[in-house]
């Protein structure tokens, strides 16, 4: 069959291999186990995405990633762990069978009861043997798998579909699919280890030397190291060995490092998973080597952080170490030194307890799991608590984005800790005048309320703490200025007049504020002159606060100058009595107003003896003549005029504005028209 390498990884297989109960190492299967401390391992099992070991206090530990629960062992004591693709099963020190994790094909809840001495997961079925020796096998029925033979064994392998064991002889024995010659070509002789994988097994004969058979899938047949080996594991499409010297040998597919990633030194204990494999040092620690996928490979634990802080004399202390210490999590214990009188340090890395005596004291904590071990130093100095408590203030209200607050209430948090300095409870927190509500932890190491502002203006907000050693802190100030009003804008007066068609006018406005103060006190709004008449634009200002208010202010557009036609005064003021008069009004630069804007103008003409204007001697209301565009008037010269000695008299056009009539601006000076001088004589 094609295709079994990449068949292996989807079906997660990693059986492991067995020992027979006389063998002095094994394969996390048999119940004779040395004692080790609880942080070290006395053997492995590896599994597709997740991996179990035995530790030396009986309790199991699993990690990596996979099915929910498969990483979940039961409590208890256990003396050996066998792992699945997706499962697993432990042999309780009562020699009863406990098993988790994926149930898909009845090996977790057809579990028999009993007592037995060992146990073996498998891909479909696993197989445990009785305290007869006999074998019993469990799971899903598929090309006999399920059909072990009659007699007595020291050993048993569950693989796929099929599985092998030790008969009390020494021969193999093996059962179910022989698609692969797993079952016919087991090698005869007396052997004493047996391992089975992915539609292939191997075992170690009474001499030490290893014989496997099956499928070659990745050389595993022809690539079989020489030489003698204890124990043998057969995973996905690669196996692994210790040899003699307590070295490791592995063989087969290397597609991701399973070959040349295998740990230098001594080891008790080797387990081939998927794509992975790990194995049990001397020391107890265990190594894994292979694809990293779900970490399966373990996260070793790192040094112990941050630093203890000080502790006070006669009060009590509490620190956790940082639990960041590894997959599966690592053990706290104090390696070297001693912990200062009256504190300890409890496995998940608590240092706790009420300082007994003042001095320093050095010590080393070290983080251990059965991945390995790291280690940190530390002094941590005990006495009289002489330090304040640090207080922060905390805003929960943020100010815009001129610094100011906007809207009210401006609230904050005030905390007073000791954590990091006295370890003395807090036993006073107030901010000065502004009153402090919801107050908590008075009488322990961290105290804190929240405080409300809605006062406009400037606030200062000063706040100290007092911990039950007579330490006050420092005042912690946070500055507050809040402005919730908007600004005061009024129009500059008079109101402008602009020329008809003219750019750039501006409409101005002044700016007021009484809390924070205007950003600026004068602005200004683009004006539009397009049509004649009266106009409002919204005038906008601001105060610093951020706060914007506007006025509507008011405009007018007016016609420009556009020049006098030559007047006709008569011959002489005692016979003159009248003057006619025409001029031109247009837009700015000087172009003519449409019939319809001339139509909608009042205007008039001035005589005066003077060029500055003053009281007019005479004035008259003008017309609009259409054919020729100009405005005509006719002015009646008073008998003064006729009769006076002035001879130099000066016209002015003027149109009505708001509601008066205003000198006419010349369409390209912003100063308005000189008077047209006219001698009447």
């Amino acid at each position: 069959m094609t295709g079994v390498a990449a068949a292996c990884a989807a079906l997660a297989v990693a059986a492991s291999g067995v020992l027979p109960a006389s063998a002095a190492v094994g394969l996390s299967v048999t119940a004779a186990r040395a004692a080790k401390t609880d942080t070290f391992a006395t053997s492995v099992s590896a599994g597709n995405l997740s991996n179990c070991a035995a530790m030396g206090d009986g309790t199991l530990a699993c990690w990596g990633t996979g099915v929910p629960g498969v990483l979940s062992p039961p409590a208890g004591s256990f003396s050996a762990v066998s792992a699945g693709p997706t499962n697993a099963c432990a042999l309780a020190a009562d020699g009863s069978l406990q098993c988790w994790g994926d149930d898909t094909y009845g090996t977790v809840s057809q579990a028999p009861a009993g007592v037995f001495s060992q146990v073996s997961m498998g891909y479909l079925i696993a197989c445990a043997l009785t305290p007869g020796d006999a074998l019993q096998c469990w799971g899903k029925s598929q090309r006999g798998d399920l059909a072990t033979p009659a007699g007595t064994y020291t050993a048993v392998a569950a693989g796929v579909e099929f599985g092998c064991a030790l008969a009390t002889d020494g021969t193999v024995r093996c059962w179910g699919d022989n698609t692969y010659g797993q079952v016919s070509d087991a090698p005869a002789g007396d052997f004493t280890h047996i391992a089975t994988g992915l539609y292939s097994a191997c075992a170690i004969a009474t001499d030490g030397t290893l014989h496997c058979w099956g499928t070659n899938t990745a050389g595993r047949l022809e690539n079989v190291p020489a030489g003698t080996f204890t124990q043998v594991s057969v995973g996905a499409d690669h196996a692994c060995a210790i040899a003699t010297d307590g070295t490791v040998h592995c063989w087969g597919d290397n597609s991701e490092g399973q070959l040349n990633g295998v740990p230098a030194g001594t080891f008790t204990d080797v387990s081939a998973g998927s794509l992975h494999s790990c194995a049990v040092a001397t020391a107890g620690v265990v190594r894994c080597w292979g694809d990293p996928a779900g970490g399966a490979l373990g996260t070793p634990p790192v040094s112990p952080a941050p630093a203890p802080p000080l502790g006070t004399t006669g009060q009590p202390y509490s620190f956790a170490f940082a639990r960041q210490a590894g997959n599966p999590p690592a053990l706290f214990s104090v390696s070297s030194g001693s912990l200062p009188a009256g504190l300890s340090l409890s496995p998940d890395g608590i240092l706790s307890g009420t300082p007994a005596s003042a001095g320093k004291a050095t010590f080393t904590v070290t983080a251990a799991s059965l991945l390995g071990s790291a280690s940190s130093t530390f002094t941590v100095t005990t006495g009289p608590d002489v330090t304040p408590p640090g207080v922060t203030i905390s805003m929960i209200t943020q100010p815009g984005g001129w610094g100011w607050y906007t809207h009210t209430p401006v609230t904050g948090t005030v905390t007073a800790d000791e954590t990091d300095t006295g370890q003395s409870p807090v036993k006073a927190l107030s901010c000065g005048k502004v009153p402090l509500t919801g107050v908590t932890g008075i009488g322990t190491t961290s105290a804190s309320g929240t405080f409300s502002v809605t006062a406009q203006g400037s606030t200062t907000v000063s706040c100290t703490a007092t911990d039950a050693a007579g330490n006050t802190s420092a005042p912690v100030i946070e500055d507050l200025s809040i402005d919730t009003g908007k600004p005061t804008v009024t129009c500059t007066r008079p109101a402008p007049t602009f020329l008809l068609g003219s750019q750039g006018n501006r409409v101005h406005g002044h700016v007021t504020d009484q809390v924070s103060g205007p950003r600026s006190s004068e602005v200004a709004a683009e004006a539009a002159a397009a049509s004649l008449g009266q106009h409002t634009v919204q005038v906008i200002g601001s105060d610093r606060a951020g706060n914007e208010a506007s006025v509507t202010c008011p405009y007018s557009v007016a016609s420009a100058f556009l020049g006098f036609r030559a007047p006709h005064p008569g011959a002489s003021p005692g016979r003159v009595k009248h003057v006619s008069v025409s001029f031109r009004l247009g837009s700015y630069p000087g172009t003519a107003l449409t019939k319809s804007q001339a139509q909608s103008l009042a205007t008039r003409v001035t005589l005066s003896s003077h060029a500055s204007g003053g009281s007019p001697v005479a004035s008259a209301a003008c017309r609009y003549a259409a054919s020729a565009k100009v405005f005509r008037c006719t002015l009646a010269v008073p008998g003064k005029v006729r009769t006076g000695r002035s001879r130099l008299y000066y016209l002015t056009a003027q149109q009505r504005v708001n509601g008066s009539y205003q000198r006419i601006r010349l369409a390209k000076k912003s100063a308005t028209a000189d008077p047209e001088k006219i001698h009447l004589g």
